[in-house]
């Protein structure tokens, strides 16, 4: 076995104990709005360090453009909440890129979330995440200028404390974009969102 052939080994038995003991039950806990009000949008993480060594590795996403929907926002780079929680992007009309997982382009899978919801009647950015439909195109601009193409493969509403361990693992050799936002009614006792919404999609094959 070659160095490069053990090193995935490696990380590979890494990534199955790490879903073992961080990923039992990971939870959507996104903090919505409501009108007038400003808030958070969170997601817990259960990062899977999959392998993402590739020859010519993709920059840093810094624009995302679903033109099916009319979003063209800038891409903030986000960490962890002190309660492992996705950070949020600062900006209601940014989104976030989990910094600490794959980027847009990379083997695994990406992930970026947006803000759902009326802040000052003003819409956010994925309000309307839920029209897309399979075949729908997302497009992400890096920094290098480049620009790539993600084809919508499907979506799914999760429960607010349902396993979401889908969203940040994908098969070997497959390159994906989970987008992620708040979905459903809102509940005042609890001040969230009944649902939460992710839009699943892979990269466009060269031609």
């Amino acid at each position: 076995m070659n160095v490069i052939k053990s090193l995935r080994t490696r990380r590979a038995l890494i990534a199955s104990v790490l879903m073992i003991l961080v990923s039992v039950s990971i939870l959507f806990a996104m903090y919505p709005r409501q009108p007038g009000r400003s808030a958070d949008a969170q997601l817990p993480i259960a990062h899977t360090l999959e392998d993402t060594t590739s020859m010519s590795q993709p920059g840093f996403p810094v624009r995302i453009k679903i033109p099916k929907i009319s979003v063209d926002g800038a891409v903030e780079h986000v960490g962890l909440t002190s309660q492992n929680d996705l950070a949020s992007p600062k900006a209601d009309k940014n989104a976030g890129w989990y910094k600490q997982g794959p980027r847009p382009g990379e083997s695994g899978s990406a992930v970026i979330g947006g803000h759902f919801g009326l802040v000052k009647n003003k819409p956010a950015l994925f309000d309307n995440l839920h029209q897309l439909q399979k075949g729908d195109k997302i497009f992400i601009t890096d920094n290098a200028g480049t620009t790539m193409t993600f084809i919508v493969t499907g979506s799914r509403l999760y429960a607010p404390a349902e396993n979401a361990t889908a969203v940040f693992r994908s098969s070997p050799g497959t390159t994906r974009l989970n987008l992620v936002t708040c979905q459903g009614d809102w509940d005042s006792n609890k001040r969230t969102y009944t649902s939460r919404l992710v839009v699943f999609s892979e990269k466009q094959q060269a031609q």
